[in-house]
């Protein structure tokens, strides 16, 4: 498999496309909104199973982003609700790779400034190295600063 991370400004899933504005940036003003979002590749051998994506979000030392007020690691997961061969058009030759989009919408977000992070995909438990998507934060800007 082969997935595809991006950072959006606002981005959807409809009708099997993934619809994105303003992407492909690597740094997050802390508490803005934003997108994770993406394509993950299925070789089509793989296309009668339902899979499940996971997205975890690392610091800059690996270690896992915890909430404020919360135990447990961040992460975020995506299951399909049937596998991706029962919902493609039927023209579509054996063989083929089979995309599965995917939109993880996070508003007000509490990351630090001046601070690194990365976000790390798994799918079915599994995860390569260049499933990830590192990205940094901007200092907070006066303005914001102030009305805190």
């Amino acid at each position: 498999m082969k997935v595809d991370l991006l950072l959006a400004d606002a981005a959807t899933v409809a009708d099997g496309k993934l619809n994105a504005l303003g992407i492909g940036w690597d740094w997050i003003v802390p508490g803005a909104p934003f997108s994770v979002c993406g394509v993950v590749h299925i070789p089509w051998d793989q296309g009668r199973e339902a899979h499940t994506l996971s997205l975890e979000l690392l610091d800059g030392d690996g270690a896992p982003f915890v909430l404020p007020g919360q135990t447990e690691a961040f992460t975020a997961t995506f299951k399909q609700d049937r596998p991706i061969r029962e919902t493609i058009n039927p023209a579509v030759k054996p063989g083929s790779s089979l995309t599965w989009p995917f939109v993880a919408n996070f508003g007000g977000f509490p990351l630090a400034p001046e601070t690194l992070y990365e976000w790390r995909a798994s799918i079915d438990g599994h995860h390569e190295e260049h499933w990830t998507l590192p990205f940094r934060t901007f200092a907070v800007p006066p303005q914001l600063r102030e009305a805190a």
